[in-house]
């Protein structure tokens, strides 16, 4: 999984104009359609010339995290980067003047563009472009007008320092993060994978167990929780089966590596499921992660030696910009 792992949370997060010029139902389907539909249906959107700037900031932000979604990510990178072309300082200082409350979210004219630099600096780090990913995400943070979002600039600075191997750096970012907004779940998920990492286990899990009571509905918090907590017949497969009751056993990810540790599915299975990708980087993504939990359940069972064929297969991906990558390696190490 990229570190950017939430991305429908960012997406439902996104302000909504009260007066959008285009077809609202057209509208609609570019935030809720599959990822194909929604580039196709965001595209069609964007062709109205009524648009303002910060509508067009909202559709294109919607259509670069689909093809995020996709493991396109030059043409992720040019849509964040057109909606975030469209900030202007006026932008700023009336969203400032002008923004509505809703629940303890301020959601104003500013936000589309905050999260045109967030999406910016997730996508740069994919690319491993790290000091623009800062650069972004410090912009990010600089248009955003609450805690929350604040929080969520502070955790993709996290990644951007933990791609390039500065533990005490990312640390720092992951504690800021969670000190600007503690309960933002997917800091206190992405600093968890992180610890884990370090072999500060114990830490990791009570920062794994808080994110997964705030929101059960993201499944790799399950799987991990089922790696590593100590009740693993209980505790892990606990979560594991909450997660697949939720989703109605459905294809959403990562519900086939759920059923797989659940006994439901082999690792054959599993693997053939992967390929199924619409693209060759699609496929290694898939690959990366689905070998990297195939060798993590073989460790479980103490077939040490197998799971390292496993863990090496997922660092033979070359997808460096995900967790999975980066905890293989660990394994690999030693750890």
């Amino acid at each position: 999984m990229r570190q950017a792992f939430a991305t429908a949370v960012l997406l439902g997060l996104l302000f909504v104009p009260e007066q959008v010029n285009a077809d609202s139902s057209l509208r609609d389907r570019c935030v809720d359609q599959e990822n194909a539909q929604r580039i196709e249906d965001c595209s069609e959107a964007l062709a109205d010339p009524a648009l303002s700037d910060g509508e067009k900031a909202h559709l294109l932000v919607h259509r670069a995290w689909a093809h995020y979604d996709r493991a396109e990510y030059q043409e992720a990178l040019d849509d964040f980067t057109a909606a975030a072309d469209h900030a202007s300082v006026t932008d700023r200082i009336m969203g400032s003047l002008t923004a509505p409350i809703l629940g303890d979210e301020r959601v104003d004219r500013t936000t589309p563009f905050g999260h045109a630099f967030l999406g910016k600096a997730w996508t740069e780090s994919v690319l491993g472009r790290y000091d623009d990913a800062m650069g972004d995400a410090k912009r990010a943070a600089d248009w955003f007008r609450s805690a929350a979002r604040d929080s969520d600039a502070y955790d993709a600075m996290a990644w951007a320092k933990r791609s390039i191997g500065n533990a005490a750096e990312a640390e720092s970012y992951y504690r800021q993060s969670l000190a600007t907004f503690p309960d933002n779940a997917n800091t206190q998920f992405g600093f968890a994978t992180f610890l884990f990492d370090l072999d500060r286990d114990d830490e990791a899990m009570t920062l794994l167990r808080r994110s997964n009571a705030i929101d059960n509905s993201y499944g790799y918090k399950a799987i991990w929780i089922y790696i590593h907590a100590p009740d693993r017949e209980h505790e892990g497969k606990r979560e594991l089966q909450r997660f697949l009751d939720a989703t109605d056993n459905g294809p959403t990810s990562p519900t086939p590596i759920v059923r797989y540790y659940l006994g439901y599915i082999d690792a054959d299975w599993l693997r053939d499921e992967g390929k199924k990708a619409s693209t060759p980087l699609k496929r290694r993504e898939n690959l990366c992660e689905i070998e990297y939990y195939i060798a993590e359940g073989l460790r479980l069972a103490g077939k040490n030696d197998e799971a390292r064929v496993h863990y090496q297969a997922a660092v033979d991906t070359g997808v460096t910009w995900f967790i999975e990558y980066q905890s293989a390696q660990h394994r690999l190490a030693g750890h």
